[in-house]
């Protein structure tokens, strides 16, 4: 019984969320997904993990790592964060101005020069 499942696979993270994907569903384990890799990541694997388990709270933070940096989803179990107090640096919401975030840096990595760029990078 996993209750927290990290996931740096350098690119893989969505196939290890399929194979995790029973687990997600029935033991809701608090969750830890590298979302820098690919440029669609930092959208598609959130909505990806919210399909999988609604009942799962969404948080994004970006974290320096020298000698570079991190971009990692967290998912935190609805029961589990009734039973902490609310963090008053939550980010993920259905605030404008978070969505209006994220429609800006939807529109940079959806760009033509990002998909050429995760091409060369990735195939």
């Amino acid at each position: 019984l996993a209750s927290i499942i990290k996931m740096d696979v350098e690119g893989a993270e969505e196939e290890a969320i399929n194979g995790a994907r029973s687990t997600i569903k029935n033991y809701h384990p608090k969750l830890m997904i590298s979302l820098y890799h690919r440029n669609r990541d930092i959208f598609y694997l959130p909505l990806m993990v919210k399909k999988l388990n609604p009942d799962y709270r969404l948080y994004i933070r970006h974290q320096p790592y020298i000698p570079a940096w991190e971009t990692n989803l967290y998912a935190v179990w609805t029961a589990v964060l009734n039973k902490i107090k609310k963090s008053k640096h939550e980010w993920w919401g259905n605030t404008d101005e978070a969505r209006d975030r994220i429609i800006k840096v939807a529109e940079l990595f959806n760009s033509e020069e990002a998909e050429k760029r995760e091409k060369q990078t990735y195939g």
